[in-house]
């Protein structure tokens, strides 16, 4: 299976304890192999290549404290 011209879900950070955001984000390329016939003995193959992201910083207003403590207690 073969996938090309992604778009990475501008959200995909929002949630996580890091200091950035997505602004823009594009998978050129996805390719699986998967044996499906054979899928206990041979292995599954997973290529992604042309992997383009623009990244910005966080402003102040948009950090979530109680996301950043939790994160530091999980040690994440």
């Amino acid at each position: 299976m073969l996938l090309e011209n992604l778009e990475i879900n501008p959200t995909i950070f929002d949630s996580k304890p890091f200091p950035i955001k997505l602004h823009y984000g594009k998978v050129g390329r996805i390719f699986l192999d998967i044996p499906v016939m054979s899928l206990f003995s041979k292995p599954l193959k997973i290529e992604i290549s042309d992997v383009f992201m623009i990244l910005k910083p966080k402003s102040m207003d948009e950090w979530k404290e109680e996301v950043e403590i939790k994160a530091y207690k999980d040690g994440v």
